[in-house]
């Protein structure tokens, strides 16, 4: 039977076990990015929530993304336009979700060194759009998986930038924003943030709940354990 000492030594234990695997899990998921937005009543209404996440280009892109954020991309041309009124085709861009969560609600957010013309309104003081088939601009035009404007985990998706130009010569695939010119990638610089990043023309911007990394959901697992036998 264990002494007094020895329970408080292994309650002690567990408690440390617990705060790291709890402050583990913390830093293995997405990093939530705060915008502000407005409506421009161009092509469809714009309603975006305070609180995101920034999708963009990982470790196997060459990118500075977290696992739990990212996607890979490649941009072509378009070959019509998206909102009507423009009829002006820009690009076309291959975006995979390598996240491993899904994402409910995309959009996308143009640099300042970015000009688009299918847009919906402003996130952060550029223009932005959401990737879907709804309404007047229907940028979304191809899911891999179900048709149903989920961004799933894996899936590749097919959206569409009328006009699409930027004075820096990027492509219209550049989702490089996630930090400055160096560093971890620690906040997202979405929209007027992100000026003179030279490593994005825009950004990517989601709803949705990361799932923690295998590891990441041991150890809180591990944790609770650990909680229910202090009590005990």
């Amino acid at each position: 039977m264990m002494t007094a000492f020895a329970h408080i030594r292994t309650a002690a234990s567990l408690s440390t076990l617990l705060l790291g695997s709890l402050a583990f899990a913390t830093t293995a998921l997405a990093v939530p990015v705060s915008v502000t937005s407005s409506d421009l009543a161009h092509c469809d209404v714009l309603s975006v929530p305070a609180e995101l996440h920034e999708l963009g280009l990982g470790a196997s892109s060459g990118g500075p993304f977290p696992m739990a954020e990212e996607i890979s991309a490649s941009a072509g041309l378009a070959s019509a336009s998206i909102c009507p009124p423009d009829q002006d085709p820009g690009a076309s861009i291959s975006l995979t979700n390598l996240s491993g969560s899904d994402w409910s609600e995309v959009w996308y957010v143009a640099d300042p060194e970015t000009s688009i013309s299918n847009y919906d309104g402003l996130i952060n003081g550029q223009h932005a759009f959401k990737i879907d088939s709804v309404g007047a601009n229907r940028p979304l035009t191809f899911e891999s998986m179900a048709v149903d404007g989920i961004f799933q985990a894996d899936e590749t998706w097919f959206f569409s930038i009328d006009g699409y130009s930027n004075t820096n010569g990027l492509s219209p695939a550049a989702f490089g924003s996630c930090s400055p010119q160096a560093g971890p990638c620690t906040a997202g610089l979405v929209g007027s943030d992100s000026v003179g990043d030279v490593f994005s023309s825009g950004s990517i911007v989601a709803v949705g709940d990361p799932v923690p990394e295998p590891s990441t959901a041991l150890l809180v697992g591990l944790g609770l354990l650990g909680l229910g036998l202090i009590r005990r």
